[in-house]
Formats: C-alpha cells, sequence, structure tokens
C-alpha cells in the first residue's frame, strides 16, 4: 500500500513487511491521498510515476525488499487460506486450493488475478517494483531504514508485524518449504533479485 507524504514516497512491495512500515509512517506523518494512486493497494514507482510524474519527481522515494526465497514461502502461507482463496476466487477456491496444497505445487500451479496488484503477481522481481527508487534497504538489515526514517521524525524502530505468531523469516524457518527443484524455481524467477540486492538462500 503506497504511502505519501509531503516528504516521503514509500513504495509497498508486497510481502516484505510494508504493513510494519506503514503504520510508523501513519502514526508521524500526515498521509496525502491522491487520484489513481491506490493507498490501499500496491503499485510499482514506475506505476505511479506514469500516473502523476510530480508525486515522484518531488518527494524522496523508498522501499523495502525481502530475501526472495524467504519472500515467496510468505507470499504462500499468505494466499493458501481458505478466506483468501473464497475472497479472489469466489466458487473456484476449493479448486484452487486443491492445486496448490503443497509448497510445490503453488509454485507450480498457482496464478494470480491480475487485478489484485495492478498486473505485476508473485514472480514479479522485486527490483521492477522498485525501480527508480531512491532508497531500497533490505528486511534483514532493517536498522538502515530506521535510521533513515528518524531524519523524517520517526522515532521508532521498525518491527515486523505479523498476524502470525511465527513469520516465514523467523530463525530462516523459510527454509524448510524448500527441496532442490523448488530452489532451481525461484533461482530463475528472482535471479535479478538475487543478484541485484546480494541476496541467497
Amino acid at each position: 500500500m503506497t504511502f505519501i507524504s509531503k516528504k516521503l514516497i514509500f513504495i509497498h512491495v508486497p510481502k516484505s513487511a510494508g504493513s510494519s512500515v506503514r503504520t510508523a509512517l501513519k502514526k508521524y506523518l500526515n498521509e496525502e491521498i491522491y487520484d489513481n494512486i491506490h493507498n490501499k493497494g500496491h503499485q510499482s514507482y514506475s506505476q505511479i510515476t506514469k500516473i502523476n510524474n510530480n508525486i515522484t519527481s518531488n518527494r524522496i522515494s523508498f522501499a523495502l525488499v525481502r530475501n526472495p526465497f524467504e519472500r515467496f514461502v510468505s507470499i504462500y502461507r499468505f494466499v493458501n487460506r481458505p478466506f483468501k482463496l473464497n475472497k479472489w476466487f469466489g466458487d473456484e477456491s476449493f479448486e484452487v486450493a486443491e492445486r496448490i496444497d503443497t509448497f510445490e505445487k503453488f509454485i507450480e500451479n498457482f496464478k494470480m488475478p491480475e487485478t489484485i496488484w495492478k498486473g505485476f503477481d508473485h514472480f514479479t522481481p522485486q527490483y521492477e517494483w522498485t525501480k527508480g527508487v531512491n532508497k531500497v534497504f533490505k528486511l534483514n538489515e532493517i536498522e538502515l531504514l530506521n535510521n533513515f526514517l528518524k531524519n523524517y521524525g520517526i522515532n521508532e524502530n521498525i518491527g515486523h508485524y505479523n498476524k502470525r505468531e511465527i513469520h516465514s523469516g523467523h530463525n530462516e524457518m523459510y527454509k524448510q518449504y524448500y527441496n532442490e527443484n523448488t530452489k532451481k524455481i525461484i533461482n530463475k524467477y528472482f535471479e535479478k533479485d538475487l543478484d541485484f540486492f546480494k541476496f541467497s538462500f
């Protein structure tokens, strides 16, 4: 969910702890609302620039990215819930659930509705979401983001707020989901993220 204030614009990459960032931003900064900018949805930096170049050119933009292996497990756990599948697929939700009842089947079979992430999907590299952003921080180096936000009056540390008791990055829990085949698939789709942001399994 994009957040825009007088000086900042936050690009919320899905399933990269962006809700935690938005919680802090809303606490300390006044949010500005613009036509066709989805403060309750996800849009990339380039998508927002095409809609209104003045928004991005007059503010410092920043984003948070996450290890693709960890993030994909988070996406799987986020999607593979009855209420979420019913919301997105309606009467077809049971059929979809059967096709993605394991992590490997999710990787191979799941097709995200185009409207959910505005034309992007779960295989869109984070590089594409953040292309052109001034400051891109990594979830595993959250202290750098915290120091950056202090310059704009946000005097608290960003945590990883998660409705689940254990998030997929906890003690590298995400590694339990992978086999050699699924690691190769994620390596292929997110090669640019792994190289550009220097992530590894």
